[in-house]
């Protein structure tokens, strides 16, 4: 017989690996003793990337148990933006809003759903649209 090590990992070994791999992609880990399953609910996008809550253990919120945004993105860490913004030539200005994580998700969410719009204000706030600003002095 050899002496060869065995190469199965045991669950421990598992546990940490997962735990390793939700620490890089920001995602708090659930307090229990096991672990196992999480990588998969993560990778599935049933549980919150931002607070890891899931389908069976779900935030609270002021209007209750959170809801699924989209994949990974629970209703209570969503926060809405407000977009003031304009499609050129017309300078008319029109008004959305849309749920995500944070402002950066949001203006990407904005620029896929309105291509040519440019942004004048997110919540009120004036924003400085570099799109805006290149093809104003394109020629």
């Amino acid at each position: 017989m050899s002496n060869a090590i065995n190469s199965t990992p045991n669950e421990s070994d598992l546990d940490l690996k997962v735990q390793l791999i939700l620490e890089e992609y920001g995602v708090p880990v659930l307090l229990c003793n096991h672990i196992t399953g999480v990588l998969d609910l993560f990778l599935a996008g049933t549980i919150c990337h931002l607070c890891g809550c899931t389908e069976d253990h779900a935030c609270v919120t002021r209007e209750g148990p959170c809801t699924w945004v989209r994949k990974g993105l629970c209703s209570g860490c969503a926060t809405w933006f407000e977009f003031e913004h304009e499609l050129p030539p017309l300078r008319a200005v029109y008004t959305d809003e849309c749920l995500a994580a944070d402002q950066d998700e949001a203006i990407e969410i904005f620029r896929r759903d309105k291509p040519g719009h440019f942004i004048r204000k997110i919540n009120g706030e004036p924003f400085e649209d570099p799109n805006r600003r290149a093809k104003r002095f394109k020629r």
